[in-house]
């Protein structure tokens, strides 16, 4: 058996440890994530988090250019007939290897963090499933609050927040929510502009984490209001919080923590914009889209004049941006997230709306 072989077994041996590993929740809860994936996660931000720029984006766009030159002189040997059976035998066991390589060291260095109890364990609530009629009032609420906060910003036109605003109110905001859940805490923040923040027009992202090199990135060219809800998310997802909708929900739960007034306001649009995708989900249970669109008008009515322009202009940005080859993107990324036990894949997103439900109601269970 020569070497390469073998390394091929070994790598296909830890993936089946891997795997089992990950099948138990409190194994993944209480040994890696409560002890390996801090220590992981600091030293990953202590060698990348001091540069300036998104070593994540500089290190994905030189995978696809060796991608592009291995393909191209894969093609090119074949034209010239300097494949044999055996060289092509070669060729699959180092892809094969590569591939396998890339998926121990995704799930090492975070993505065991799918397989996580969570921040429901953390703060001992269950999810559960709720009625038309609660969502409606979370929206009613999340409408009186963007109200609220919206009379607080003298803006007229879209808020604008800069990025070194963001970065540093995210900190702060992350380090007093901390005071009240220590599972919070940040040892070592890493949170960037992203370098091809174009490129998330046709891939169809608002920000995201690299679990390669532990940075959080976030779009800086869509409208700056949101900024400080994506920041919140991806660096919910640094602290180990994988899943999407844990991610929403500890932006939700920071919330009242941040002095920003800019923050309060971003991500309550941004839940309040969940909310009301759950909604239509819940209607189309009961096959029934005209009710919906009653009802939504009715909500609609209750938020303020300046509160509707921003979700209008929000809503026209990724409208006239979106390229047809998001739709694509959306889809893989739908099917990445089911093979990391997200069974709702993207929909996964809107179903903070639950957990909101399920925790304020817990909330209230245990005040009285």
């Amino acid at each position: 058996m020569n070497i390469r072989l073998l390394r091929t077994v070994f790598l296909i041996l830890l993936v089946v440890l891997i795997s089992f590993f990950e099948t138990n929740s409190i194994w993944v809860e209480e040994v890696y994530y409560l002890k390996i994936y801090p220590k992981i996660s600091a030293v990953l931000r202590s060698i990348f988090g001091w540069v300036p720029f998104s070593i994540g984006d500089a290190l994905y766009l030189f995978f696809i250019f060796s991608i592009i030159i291995s393909v191209v002189i894969f093609i090119k040997n074949i034209i010239e007939k300097k494949y044999n059976t055996y060289a092509f035998l070669n060729v699959a066991q180092r892809i094969l290897n590569i591939v396998l390589l890339i998926f121990i060291c995704f799930k090492l260095l975070w993505g065991l963090n799918y397989s996580r109890l969570g921040i429901s364990h953390q703060l001992n609530f269950k999810q559960e499933k709720y009625c038309k009629e609660d969502v409606i009032a979370l929206i009613k609420k999340l409408t009186n609050d963007a109200n609220f906060y919206r009379k607080q910003i003298k803006d007229t036109a879209l808020p604008t927040i800069k990025f070194d605003e963001v970065v540093k109110e995210t900190k702060a905001t992350y380090a007093i929510a901390a005071k009240q859940f220590p599972y919070l805490k940040i040892h070592r923040f890493s949170l960037k502009e992203n370098l091809f923040s174009k490129a998330g027009n046709y891939l169809g992202y608002t920000g995201y984490y690299n679990p390669f090199t532990g940075e959080a990135q976030v779009r800086t060219d869509i409208p700056s209001i949101l900024t400080p809800a994506i920041a919140c998310h991806e660096v919910a997802h640094q602290l180990g919080y994988a899943s999407e909708d844990e991610a929403n929900f500890i932006a939700y739960l920071i919330t009242n923590t941040s002095k920003n007034i800019y923050f309060r306001y971003s991500i309550t649009l941004e839940l309040l914009d969940y909310s009301y995708r759950f909604l239509l989900l819940k209607h189309l249970e009961d096959f029934n889209l005209n009710n919906y669109k009653y009802t939504k008008f009715e909500l609609d009515d209750c938020a303020d004049t300046q509160v509707k322009k921003d979700r209008k202009a929000i809503k026209e940005f990724f409208k006239q941006n979106k390229k047809e080859l998001a739709n694509m993107s959306s889809a893989a990324y739908d099917q990445f997230l089911k093979l990391n036990k997200e069974k709702l894949g993207v929909e996964t997103y809107t179903h903070v709306v639950e957990m909101v439900l399920s925790y304020e109601q817990s909330k209230s269970t245990n005040s009285k």
